[in-house]
């Protein structure tokens, strides 16, 4: 258990919030159903210097992610993908700490007032969890001799082997096929590791962060986030019917503040649209890059001219999705 040992405190002693909840995944595609069910710690209770310091949790670059996976195809790479189930669980907290019972919690003569849980276990909802169990991978990868880029934290190699990790999904890249099956052996052994991972072999790579990977007969990968497109699409566009455009911007036009310009009237949220049209054009869309640039600039103040922008923007999804 993450949390098993109970202790006396008093009303006044330092102790966090807990709450349970099923929890989805979260990955940016909406389509992706993966869901995951553990007790989470309420982050909002938490001071810094007594229950974290540091807070930063890198994550891959997608760059990384294109290079190796172009480096794959050149080359006839071998690839799988793995999870790591519950991740942060799997690491232990880093300073001795304490949370209250979960709502609907019953232990026979225990009660808030007078004890509470310690916590065995990194939960999730800790400010510094993540940075934790990046911290307890990287340890577990540096005991069985994998060296870290010095360009990209989260990519790390062993000769010929390649592992690369976002959070708790990793990618394994190698040109030889029993490269992979070493990997996986390694990985697992808490000898080698001096930690304990649970890990799950989730075959080669055919979705990654939201973005789909489909191989065509000419060897080429397409990439494509048609969860992600298809919401931006009807959060912005609705129901109503419109003509597809054949470009994501008008060529003779520039945005501009159009301080006097008619308000936007607010009928999506021009923020979040920006934002997952930015993570589209990182992911698979570079042809909406100038475009959603432009929109983004505005996001403080938009005017109805810079949602008619977006609108455009999702027109020709329409057309090219």
């Amino acid at each position: 258990g993450a949390c098993n040992e109970g202790r006396n405190t008093s009303r006044n002693q330092n102790t966090r919030l807990s709450l349970g909840y099923e929890k989805k995944a979260r990955h940016p595609d909406p389509t992706d159903n993966q869901v995951e069910s553990p007790t989470k710690c309420a982050w909002r209770t938490t001071k810094h210097g007594i229950h974290y310091w540091e807070t930063y949790t890198p994550v891959v670059n997608w760059f990384s992610i294109c290079l190796l996976l172009s480096q794959a195809l050149a080359n006839n790479w071998y690839t799988k993908q793995v999870d790591f189930v519950l991740a942060y669980p799997q690491a232990d907290p880093e300073c001795e700490m304490y949370m209250k019972l979960p709502r609907g919690i019953e232990v026979p003569g225990m009660n808030n007032d007078t004890h509470a849980l310690k916590l065995l276990k990194n939960l999730y909802g800790g400010r510094a969890a993540g940075r934790i169990w990046v911290q307890y991978l990287t340890t577990g990868l540096s005991n069985i001799g994998y060296k870290q880029s010095k360009v990209d934290e989260c990519v790390w190699y062993k000769g010929d082997i390649i592992f690369t990790f976002y959070v708790d999904d990793g990618i394994i890249w190698c040109p030889r096929e029993e490269g992979i099956a070493e990997f996986m052996k390694d990985i697992q052994d808490s000898k080698k590791t001096k930690q304990a991972f649970d890990i799950e072999d989730r075959g080669d790579i055919s979705d990654y962060l939201g973005i789909n990977l489909s191989r065509k007969e000419s060897g080429q990968v397409l990439l494509s986030q048609p969860g992600l497109t298809d919401q931006i699409i009807n959060e912005v566009l609705g129901a109503t019917k419109y003509k597809a455009r054949p470009t994501p911007a008008p060529s003779t036009k520039i945005l501009h503040r159009d301080l006097d310009g008619t308000a936007f009237k607010g009928d999506f949220d021009y923020r979040s649209v920006v934002g997952k049209l930015n993570f589209l054009e990182k992911g698979s869309r570079p042809d909406l890059s100038y475009a959603v640039h432009q929109c983004a600039r505005f996001s403080s103040n938009p005017k109805e001219s810079h949602a008619e922008a977006i609108r455009h923007i999702a027109k020709y999804l329409m057309a090219t999705r």
